[in-house]
């Protein structure tokens, strides 16, 4: 089977949509093998009824490190969530903002029952700090668990059960916290230093976007790779497609299967259900977190609060 190009990646979601870009920016030809029907890998949007259902609820952080570099923001009409949560705590919603960013919720957030004074005192203080750091910086800092490091900041078990475990557990699929604190000390700088956004046309267009813009590069869906060496990829037909180099773009389960190796690290799953309603639950553009444990739904959002292109006129679309 003849390929165009000289790089064979395999997968085409955002990571290797990405590794397609730097190759053309070095003016090296590939070909991406994508064992589905559509590009975006995991970042993908459906179409139904008018509505846009994100497969998953997803969000894009406008301050991620490469994020300037790869997309032109302005062409996909991003709208930014608020900053902060409102949080159901003893049968009643509580509201926490973060006042660098809404001023006017100052006085709300001070006497937000989500958490103590001296914890909002120590978030303004880890936000400082944090923010203060390189991303090098951040990455070389001692590694503990999320929870832990929570603790070591002396953060009361207020805030940790009722914001940073529904929040967190949602970002990471963790509600135990067990993540790497590196993680949390990213992830939050990213949070405090930029917005979290929808695109006009859902999250399926950050690939798409991305794609667009690829040059000397074949796409060629509904391909899957079964076996992939450092000379080339074996396809599900049996066909043996030669290559100088190969580019694994894909999720480590899936790796370690091309490359013939064990694969021991479990996943965490999340389920995503939607909702089309007449009048929304809240008018906020923002997250409801379950700062109570009880039920079976960790956070709410109604996105078409955030992006009104998410329902079509007189509706509204609820994620949970």
């Amino acid at each position: 089977m003849s390929v165009h190009g000289e790089v064979v990646i395999i997968g085409a979601g955002l990571a290797g949509l990405c590794a397609a870009r730097i190759l053309n920016k070095r003016h090296v030809s590939c070909t991406i093998f994508e064992a589905t029907d559509d590009i975006g890998g995991r970042v993908r949007t459906d179409i139904v009824r008018g509505f846009l259902l994100d497969r998953g609820f997803q969000v894009y952080l406008t301050s991620y490190p490469e994020g300037r570099e790869v997309l032109f923001y302005e062409s996909l009409g991003f709208h930014p969530f608020a900053h902060g949560a409102i949080v159901r705590v003893g049968g009643a919603f509580v509201r926490i903002f973060d006042p660098w960013r809404h001023p006017a919720k100052l006085i709300a957030t001070a006497f937000s029952s989500a958490a103590t004074l001296r914890d909002k005192m120590r978030l303004a203080s880890l936000r400082a700090e944090l923010n203060g750091l390189s991303l090098d910086q951040l990455i070389e800092r001692p590694e503990q668990t999320t929870q832990d490091a929570l603790r070591e900041w002396g953060f009361s078990g207020r805030i940790v059960e009722r914001f940073f475990r529904p929040f967190y557990g949602g970002v990471f699929l963790d509600p135990s916290l067990q993540t790497s604190s590196r993680m949390f000390d990213f992830t939050f700088r990213m949070f405090a230093s930029g917005d979290a956004v929808l695109p006009d046309a859902g999250m399926g267009s950050i690939p798409r976007h991305i794609a667009a813009r690829l040059r000397e590069t074949d796409i060629r869906l509904n391909t899957k790779v079964v076996r992939a060496d450092e000379n080339g990829v074996t396809l599900a037909g049996g066909q043996r497609v030669m290559a100088r180099a190969v580019i694994i773009a894909t999720d480590q389960t899936a790796a370690a299967e091309l490359l013939g190796q064990p694969t021991s690290r479990p996943w965490r799953g999340t389920t995503c259900h939607y909702f089309a309603a007449d009048k929304p639950p809240v008018s906020e553009p923002t997250l409801v977190l379950d700062g109570e444990a009880r039920g079976p739904i960790n956070h709410l959002a109604v996105v078409s609060n955030v992006c009104r292109s998410y329902a079509p006129p007189g509706a509204h679309l609820v994620c949970a």
